[in-house]
């Protein structure tokens, strides 16, 4: 009773299209397309059932977010429909941080629209992330969760229906707490607030964006999982619990975490 009266505050899981109750396969990370292929003839081969495969990072051009290194995927669209065909997903990673390159889209597109994260000197917050020198979506500000979402056309116009949102914390590698300064400015429906105060709503913030831009894209349940949330994220995203190796120890951690996930309200 408390956690159905905890979920109608915060809001019940929505149902999930069904491929993502099925087995998905992830690691990380898969080099090139030759790596990816070997993997989906490998379950087919040995026919073990998988749903969707997982790209982490090295699937981007220098870890650039809503890009595909066309060196190591030339062919990634028509694999994409062709694994779709076959009933398996493929679901890539998206982080919060953009790669601070002129000419880069993403990023000249957030210093033009005001998207980014600012220090309390009004300057761009910029910290180091996968990419390097990168700034940071303010997905409190509901001008950058709907122009975020809007970008991921990018992925759907290949095929794909899944997102796997990570670093989302935010996780930032050269700050002293490994994340955003206290001092950072966030433009939120109540005004401005420092990161110190809204610091546990930036992942939640970035899940609905993810969420609502697939949802407008797809006309259709999107699949969204993320590393980080709040009170809430159940409406948007399911929670792996971290990074993890094939070890006993590890399992045996899935256990609480697990349970305390769905005591949260997360199926």
């Amino acid at each position: 009773e408390i956690i159905s009266d905890y979920t109608l505050i915060t809001g019940k899981t929505h149902l999930p299209p069904l491929w993502a109750l099925g087995y998905h396969q992830s690691r990380h990370s898969y080099q090139n397309e030759n790596e990816l292929l070997n993997i989906y003839q490998n379950f087919k081969n040995r026919e073990i059932p998988v749903d969707a495969i997982y790209l982490d990072i090295l699937y981007m051009d220098k870890y650039k977010v809503f890009t595909f290194d066309k060196k190591r995927f030339p062919n990634i669209e028509k694999i994409i429909k062709k694994l779709k065909a076959d009933g398996i997903k493929i679901v890539p990673i998206v982080d919060p941080g953009v790669k601070v390159e002129k000419g880069y889209h993403i990023y000249e597109e957030g210093i033009k629209n005001n998207l980014f994260c600012l220090k309390d000197d009004n300057l761009v917050f910029t910290g180091d992330v996968w990419p390097g020198v990168s700034a940071f979506y303010d997905f409190l500000d509901e001008k950058a969760q709907k122009a975020w979402g809007e970008n991921h056309r990018f992925y759907t116009d290949m095929g794909i229906e899944g997102i796997w949102n990570d670093m989302n914390e935010p996780s930032v590698f050269n700050t002293p707490n490994k994340t955003m300064t206290d001092d950072v400015i966030h433009n939120t429906y109540s005004g401005k607030k420092t990161h110190k105060e809204v610091h546990n709503l930036y992942g939640l913030a970035m899940s609905k964006a993810t969420y609502e831009g697939l949802f407008s894209l797809l006309n259709k349940k999107p699949f969204v999982l993320t590393r980080a949330g709040y009170a809430g994220i159940q409406k948007y995203a399911f929670v792996w619990t971290g990074d993890n190796r094939s070890s006993w120890e590890h399992l045996e951690m899935t256990l609480p975490m697990c349970m305390n996930l769905n005591m949260s309200g997360v199926s």
